[in-house]
């Protein structure tokens, strides 16, 4: 099986089971919004790729975007329907098959955050030409990689180079990750997108470390 189906195995598994959602959106994703998009959010179009149990996507509804949402995983778009419903908020909510399901030039903004790093290098490759193609020129990218030293990489093992499997005491026991190393790595993995800013967020407490990369940049 590859990346993509054992990853999708395994955030169907969590999501049906866990019921335990994330309630609040990231903070860093928070502060890095307001930093850097328009205060102006009416008629943007916003791709929450990856919206787990929608913590972020709800955030970004809120400030008045039109929202939509693309997951691999079916429990997880129950899940967060279900939020939504109870919320009495909307967004479109779409499984992630192959390719993602949104035309040419569609988004003004595509949100990736904590989820890009659950591929090998192909499948990576692939979803980040994927959301070039669905941005509108001059639209704007945010997205995070995991490092190196972060606890999720420490709890897998190596299967081959820059691709781990996570071992079975983590939540996300049987996901594929892939690691990148520096920031002349990311740039090579993002190279169709302009004004390209890097940085990384790393916390540690209690022997466990957070630690990913954070990658914003523009569609050409």
């Amino acid at each position: 099986m590859n990346s993509v189906g054992c990853n999708k195995q395994t955030w169907d598994k969590l999501y049906e089971k866990n019921q335990n959602y994330l309630e609040y959106p990231n903070e860093n994703l928070v502060v890095l919004s307001h930093r850097h998009l328009r205060t102006n959010t009416k008629n943007q179009k916003l791709l929450d790729l990856g919206f787990g149990s929608g913590n972020n996507l709800i955030y970004f509804i809120k400030r008045g975007y039109e929202c939509y949402g693309c997951e691999i995983s079916q429990s997880s778009i129950e899940l967060t329907k279900k939020r939504l419903e109870d919320l009495k908020l909307a967004a479109e909510l779409s499984l992630f098959n192959k390719e993602l399901p949104y035309p040419d030039n569609f988004f003004d903004i595509v949100i990736a955050w904590h989820n890009l790093n659950y591929n090998d290098f192909e499948s990576l490759k692939f979803e980040i030409a994927e959301v070039q193609r669905i941005l509108k020129p001059s639209g704007v990218f945010i997205g995070t990689l995991v490092r190196k030293n972060d606890i999720i990489v420490n709890w897998s093992e190596c299967i081959c180079e820059k691709t781990y499997k996570v071992k079975t005491c983590y939540p996300q026991s049987g996901a594929i990750v892939f690691v990148v190393e520096n920031d002349d790595e990311i740039k090579k993995i993002f190279n169709m997108f302009s004004e390209l800013k890097i940085g990384y967020h790393e916390t540690s407490f209690n022997e466990i470390i957070s630690s990913h990369w954070i990658i914003m940049g523009k569609k050409k």
